[in-house]
């Protein structure tokens, strides 16, 4: 078997897999045939290096958050949330607008009692970003003090406006809650 035929064998297979994760909007397993220091070009606008970059991006804003909700301070925490951001507990409601997800955070705060940053552990992050939108996902467990340690999934969609990367989308879903 000649090089280009080796090449050729082993390539086929990834792609097709890749390409039919890509058409099933499956982008979680498709990103995973990248390699960490890969570079996606867009032609003529933009090129997007390494998976970290969405995370490096995202990862300061995550923790301010954090650092709101540990506080309680529901109104400044908004401030990171886009304007028609919407927040959905998967199989069980949707929220919409800042002032209804305020209500919806308290809630469920008072349904899980005291929970930090610190009692998170997150695992099976993806990450994918284009030149105005961010998604992020990944599985948590969370100790809370009421419901005990909360194992769940969550995906956020995050969108660029006038320079400021928003929080437009949070769904996550927990048996647990």
């Amino acid at each position: 078997m000649s090089d280009s035929e080796k090449a050729k064998s082993t390539i086929l297979p990834l792609f097709k897999d890749f390409w039919n994760s890509f058409e099933a909007r499956n982008y979680d397993k498709a990103i995973e045939h990248y390699h960490p220091d890969g570079v996606h070009v867009e032609v003529g606008k933009k090129g997007v290096y390494g998976k970290n970059e969405a995370k490096n991006t995202v990862q300061p804003i995550l923790d301010e958050i954090w650092q709101e909700y540990d506080q309680g301070n529901y109104e400044k925490l908004m401030e990171h949330y886009h304007p028609d951001a919407v927040l959905i507990e998967v199989g069980k409601k949707g929220t919409y607008g800042k002032d209804d997800i305020i209500k919806a955070k308290k809630e469920f705060s008072q349904r899980i009692g005291k929970a930090h940053k610190s009692d998170m552990k997150v695992s099976n992050e993806k990450f994918q970003m284009t030149d105005d939108y961010i998604m992020y996902c990944g599985e948590s467990e969370l100790k809370t003090e009421k419901k005990g340690l909360i194992k769940g999934k969550f995906h956020q969609i995050w969108r660029k406006t006038n320079g400021t990367w928003l929080l437009l989308r949070e769904a996550w879903e927990s048996d647990d809650v």
